[in-house]
This record gives C-alpha cells, sequence and structure tokens, in this order.
C-alpha cells in the first residue's frame, strides 16, 4: 500500500512519479502553498468530488496515527497496549459503521498504532459519537497502567476522520508506581530477601 510501491506497469505510475518529484522539489512557504493547492485540484479530479449534499462517486480515506507514551516519555511498546474504537451513545466497539477499518498496522520501529479509515463510512457513525479505549498491560502490580478512555461527546466526526488527510494523536499516560516498588533494609542488620513483598496498593 502507499503511493511509492504503485506497480511500475500500470498506466498511472509516471504521472505519480511526476507529483513525487514536484513535492521533493518544494523549498519555501510560496512554492509549499502552490503544490499544496495543485494536488487540492488533483485531488478533485481524480476523486470525482461533487457539490456538498451529493453522494461522491468514490470513497475516501483517512489516517489515524496514535503515539502512546508515559509521563517520563517513555515509548510504550506494541505488545504492551490495545486501541479500541467506539461509536454510539454507548460508546460500544459493536456500534461501528460496517466497513470502516480498511486497515490496520503497527510501525515495528516506532510503535505507532495506524489505522486506514474509510471516512464515508464513518460519517454514518452511530448517534455521530465516537471514542477511543487504551488499554495497557500491565494492569496491576509494582508499576501499571490504568485503561483510559476518550469520548467525543459533540465533537464532529469530520474534525478527525477528515478525508485525504492523517490525523497524530499523542497520548500521554501515567505510569503508576507502587511505594513497595523498592524497599531498603537497615545497614546494621542482616540483608533480607524482598521475594514476598507485595504491592502497597499506595502510588507514590
Amino acid at each position: 500500500m502507499g503511493i511509492m510501491a504503485n506497480n511500475a506497469s500500470s498506466k498511472n505510475h509516471a504521472g505519480i512519479a511526476s507529483e513525487v518529484l514536484k513535492c521533493l522539489q518544494v523549498h519555501d512557504e510560496i512554492s509549499y502553498e502552490q503544490c499544496r493547492v495543485d494536488f487540492e485540484q488533483l485531488t478533485k479530479v481524480e476523486q470525482n468530488i461533487i457539490p456538498k449534499g451529493k453522494k461522491n462517486k468514490i470513497d475516501q480515506y483517512s489516517m489515524l496515527v496514535f503515539r502512546i507514551h508515559d509521563q517520563q516519555g517513555e515509548i510504550i511498546k506494541q505488545d504492551d497496549y490495545d486501541i479500541f474504537l467506539l461509536a454510539g451513545k454507548g460508546y460500544k466497539a459493536d456500534s461501528l459503521p460496517e466497513g470502516f477499518l480498511v486497515d490496520k498496522q503497527m510501525n515495528s520501529t516506532t510503535n505507532n498504532l495506524v489505522f486506514y479509515i474509510n471516512t464515508n463510512k464513518m460519517a454514518l457513525v452511530k448517534d455521530g459519537l465516537f471514542g477511543v479505549r487504551i488499554k495497557l498491560r500491565p494492569e496491576k502490580g509494582f508499576s501499571y497502567y490504568n485503561a483510559v478512555e476518550y469520548r467525543s461527546d459533540g465533537l464532529f466526526v469530520g474534525k478527525v476522520f477528515a478525508p485525504n488527510e492523517t490525523t497524530y494523536i499523542d497520548i500521554t499516560l501515567d505510569r503508576k508506581v507502587d511505594k513497595n516498588v523498592f524497599r531498603f533494609s537497615p545497614a546494621n542488620k542482616p540483608s533480607v530477601s524482598f521475594k514476598r513483598v507485595k504491592p502497597s496498593g499506595e502510588v507514590i
């Protein structure tokens, strides 16, 4: 997937390569703006975008890129969290429109999770409400995280799932550390084992 992986034998390959080269020639604010305007017009032609209120001939898409880290800036690794998209008044995963998710990929280098979304489908989200639930591991112990949830409550779905755009969502979660994570015994007494020490339930 992606424009750089376009099949070289396709009739549009030369045109795509030409447009990529135009982007690489941007060197100041004026050339950037000109490139943006040109691509905006090209997008309307390619996607057959018609006046508001009528159905477009083809679906449009957007990307959501999630970056999860703790309050110290430490990136939370891909095996340590799950993200669930939600919808409807009950904010449930099974209330999302059918066919809204085209692809989901984890970037193994950055540990960012990327969702490729059909924005036409997301415009039909139940009750116009959407949310995100994040579950992290571990959920208990000496160092852990609480599950968190975001609910839109009035935020227009098009503000996040914008066609032909990428939305970066940077989330900071507090890592909870129990006070028993470090223990010291008196220096004038023999050393003792801390294997049986349990979390106190008190966060420092």
